[in-house]
């Protein structure tokens, strides 16, 4: 196990600012949040994995085998049907 007593040795010494540069981004991003409705909260977070794929495919020449495209292809497809069976809930469950 020597090698997780040199991971841990490299990084020592950035305890604090580790921490500042983590958490900083996660209270504004909170602080935000707050002070915008959930459901345009939620509209604008759909993009981000998407363009985060872009870029690693684009830019940083990451692999994008058809096991990675199956694995996306899933999870869009789950984030379609989730809103498409909520809307069709609302409907059925009429109030009154």
């Amino acid at each position: 196990m020597a090698g997780a007593s040199g991971a841990q040795a490299g990084c020592a010494g950035h305890g604090a600012s580790g921490e500042a540069v983590t958490a900083v981004p996660l209270l504004l991003f909170a602080a935000a949040a707050r002070r915008i409705r959930l459901r345009t909260l939620r509209l604008i977070q759909y993009p981000g994995p998407s363009m985060q794929l872009v870029l690693a495919i684009a830019w940083f020449g990451e692999p994008f085998d058809v096991n990675r495209a199956v694995g996306y292809d899933a999870i869009w497809l789950a984030l379609v049907i989730y809103p498409v069976d909520g809307l069709r809930t609302r409907r059925t469950v009429a109030p009154g």
